[in-house]
């Protein structure tokens, strides 16, 4: 006991309270690893640990919702998403104590979380400066690309959970389209409809990030199959031929690719992650393996919602968020969201522009370097 450290010769009930505030996995796993008195501690109270950590930066109940969804059995028919979009209850969410195969997950996500929070905000930013110079904007370029707002962080991470959690509940399917009808696409619709307007429309601004990036990956792809650089590559796959047929390079080359990145967007935060940080030939090793004919997803939801306001009801803007009283909340939307035109749809193309920029997540602080609120 003399040999301990002041630190390790604290009270074990001082020692569970400090590990609570540790913000990593990381972190704590080191420490559990450096010091047999906190690995004792530690597995004398491992649920209550591993929920403290789990819920310290997540934003509880949606994250615990993604979870859940990745373990629900697939397809979902419309009654199962009926009885899941039931329990989506935002508020007023208590959580003792997770068991392990909630808490670990849920630290797996908030990692992937933090990740896509940053590379969404560097991306969207970026393409924000883009517009400011060919629009002669003086921009306050430090405000701009400033540190972002815990609502904006939030918005951003909230709308990740989501987007994942879709995938979930609707994973990929093979096909060309043929048999995708309006029935067919009727719980993924229900799904989007359980949220709000503004919220459905943050989850459309992720989901063409998704679909910006992997584009990318995808014209890399193409340009090496024409320099030979991974010729041959999944030999014996559909995707192998690509570079000898119309598919990926004809005039309806884009087109055809469609399905391809759709299959992609479609498999979750978690492999997206790995593909965007891999290097090149990597990136095109899992685009060639993991791709196939899909249809029916996010996109063509987006696309059935703003055919049929049936679905969803045209959005109406408050003249509050336009004052000078408007005060930012992840509760309410932002009013990046009011300043848009009004009439739209969530996920149209009309604010397709405006998404590319991450509009609907931005604080007043940051849009007020970018816009006239008032005009």
């Amino acid at each position: 006991m003399d040999n301990l450290s002041p630190f390790e010769s604290l009270e074990p009930e001082v020692q569970s309270l400090i590990m609570c505030y540790i913000s990593s996995a990381t972190t704590l796993y080191s420490l559990i690893r450096a010091s047999p008195r906190y690995f004792q501690v530690f597995r004398s109270r491992r649920d209550y640990q591993l929920t403290a950590l789990a819920v310290r930066h997540s934003l509880v109940p949606t994250n615990v919702w993604a979870v859940r969804a990745s373990k629900l059995p697939t397809p979902q028919s419309r009654e199962d998403v009926k009885v899941f979009t039931d329990t989506l209850d935002d508020q007023g969410f208590n959580i003792p104590q997770l068991p392990p195969d909630l808490s670990m997950p849920m630290i797996r996500l908030n990692a992937h979380l933090e990740w896509f929070v940053a590379d969404f905000a560097k991306e969207s930013l970026a393409i924000l400066a883009r517009l400011g110079e060919m629009m002669n904007l003086h921009l306050d370029g430090d405000l701009v690309f400033s540190e972002l707002s815990v609502v904006e962080e939030l918005r951003i991470a909230r709308a990740l959970c989501r987007f994942d959690t879709f995938h979930s509940l609707f994973p990929p399917r093979s096909g060309n389209g043929d048999g995708w009808y309006r029935e067919e696409l009727r719980p993924c619709a229900d799904f989007l409809e359980s949220y709000d307007y503004d919220e459905v429309e943050e989850i459309a601004c992720i989901t063409d990030y998704i679909r910006r990036r992997l584009w990318r990956i995808f014209d890399l792809v193409e340009d090496d199959f024409v320099s030979g650089d991974i010729a041959g590559m999944g030999h014996g796959t559909p995707q192998a031929s690509r570079g000898n047929d119309e598919d990926w390079f004809g005039t309806d080359g884009k087109l055809s690719n469609e399905m391809y990145l759709e299959s992609l967007v479609s498999r979750g935060l978690p492999f997206l992650r790995k593909l965007f940080t891999a290097d090149p030939l990597r990136q095109a090793e899992m685009v060639i393996n993991n791709s196939q004919e899909y249809s029916g997803g996010i996109e063509d939801t987006f696309g059935l919602l703003g055919r049929d306001p049936s679905f969803l009801g045209w959005p109406e803007r408050n003249g509050y968020y336009y004052s000078s009283s408007y005060q930012d909340s992840v509760e309410e939307p932002s009013m990046g969201w009011h300043c848009a035109s009004e009439g739209c749809a969530p996920g149209s193309d009309t604010n397709k522009g405006l998404r590319d920029w991450g509009y609907v997540f931005w604080d007043k602080r940051r849009l007020t370097a970018v816009i006239d609120i008032g005009s």
